[in-house]
């Protein structure tokens, strides 16, 4: 499992609801998501690894700081799948009805990455950020 740690000054539902609509809207699934005590959200969700750029770029616009670390994991992750997935065989005809089979061998080639999320809110008027205390 990938652990990232972030903060943000934005609203609690923002970010998560934002979170869920990329995640979910690039083939992945949110586990489930966890509010530690007012302030700290913790969140575990799986992707498949060809969209961890739009994950990424979806974890930064929303306006999360993420730590140095977790910018180095996600940058690491984002800089080598193209290498470590042949992104080209992984491509399903268009039909309006793919056949069980199709959809299936099109799941199976996927790998998918577990990710737990610590976001820190800072509470009005805390302009600090507070990444290092997410984990």
């Amino acid at each position: 499992m990938i652990q990232i740690a972030a903060s943000t000054a934005r609203r609690q539902t923002q970010i998560l609801s934002g979170l869920n609509r990329v995640i979910g809207d690039g083939g992945g699934w949110v586990h489930h998501q966890l509010h530690a005590r007012p302030g700290l959200a913790r969140m575990v969700f799986e992707f498949p690894r060809d969209i961890c750029l739009d994950v990424y770029g979806a974890m930064v616009s929303l306006g999360l700081e993420l730590s140095a670390a977790s910018h180095r994991i996600m940058e690491e992750l984002c800089r080598c799948t193209p290498y470590r997935c042949d992104l080209s065989g992984r491509r399903m005809a268009v039909e309006d009805s793919p056949s069980l089979q199709q959809a299936t061998a099109y799941l199976c080639s996927l790998e998918f990455l577990r990710v737990e999320l610590s976001v820190r809110f800072a509470a009005a008027g805390e302009s600090e950020n507070y990444a290092e205390y997410a984990a």
